[in-house]
């Protein structure tokens, strides 16, 4: 396991040379428009929503103000409060769905970088059949969901911790953990899918390997922690974790031969 996890992290430090010696680099310009369309969704639902929920609220305190003269501020004070808690709550809660997000988005393109990885590495070659790629890409989006899922209810399980004396000081190490893992299985799913394992193999090989799925999905989750800017390296991380996944994958697999 120790092996595994070592070597996941060592290959996604490895994997931006990959890209750019193998002439992948053009990949990196997804994540770029995802980052844009992000930021203008978002920042602009939050903004609706703050004129939803601020206007009834000023309007609420104007007719308790009365006649005062110099509501006029505290108006303004009301909106601008609504405007950055929206926008914090925003952040926080990219923060913490936007790695599954970025993984269900950008399944077509990590589904093509395993495959394309795998071929560089040794030359296995797929002939492309539109109806499998599509079958690919809708097996990384249900993986992220499923792990989403999982993932939420494993978290609200850990929390429960808290409460335990001496217990709670494990409670952070443990939801980093369970997050790894989970990115780390949906990396390493693409280079499954194409071994024709079924869910439940796919689950039982991950859960065998779970340091290898760690490994490449821990840098993942550290990045996601990073403030602020977390959330926009997600694109590129989840990336290099891709490619991470089938190298790792495959010195594992050729080892074992």
């Amino acid at each position: 396991m120790l092996k595994e996890l070592v070597l996941g992290i060592r290959n996604f430090f490895k994997a931006p040379k990959f890209l750019l010696q193998h002439k992948l680099g053009w990949a990196l310009l997804v994540p770029i428009f995802l980052n844009i369309l992000f930021l203008l969704l978002g920042w602009g639902a939050t903004s609706e929503l703050t004129d939803l929920v601020a206007t009834p609220i000023s309007e609420y305190v104007e007719s308790l103000l009365g006649g005062e003269t110099n509501k006029g501020w505290i108006l303004e004070t009301i909106e601008w409060f609504f405007w950055i808690l929206l926008k914090l709550a925003f952040f926080l809660l990219y923060t913490y769905i936007g790695g599954f997000l970025v993984l269900i988005l950008m399944s077509p393109l990590l589904a093509y970088l395993s495959e394309r990885t795998e071929e560089i590495i040794d030359g296995t070659t797929y002939p492309f059949v539109f109806t499998q790629f599509v079958k690919d890409i809708l097996r990384g989006v249900v993986v992220a969901i499923r792990s989403l899922v999982y993932e939420l209810l494993l978290t609200v399980a850990i929390l429960v911790l808290t409460f335990v004396p001496g217990v709670n000081l494990a409670v952070p190490v443990l939801l980093f953990t369970v997050a790894a893992y989970f990115y780390g299985y949906s990396f390493l799913d693409y280079n499954l899918e194409r071994r024709r394992f079924n869910s439940k193999e796919s689950t039982s090989y991950v859960f065998r390997h779970k340091g290898m799925a760690m490994g490449v999905g821990l840098p993942y989750a550290v990045v996601l922690l990073v403030p602020v800017i977390g959330p926009s390296l997600a694109g590129f991380s989840a990336i290099f974790g891709t490619i991470a996944a089938t190298i790792t994958w495959k010195k594992t697999e050729n080892a074992k031969n």
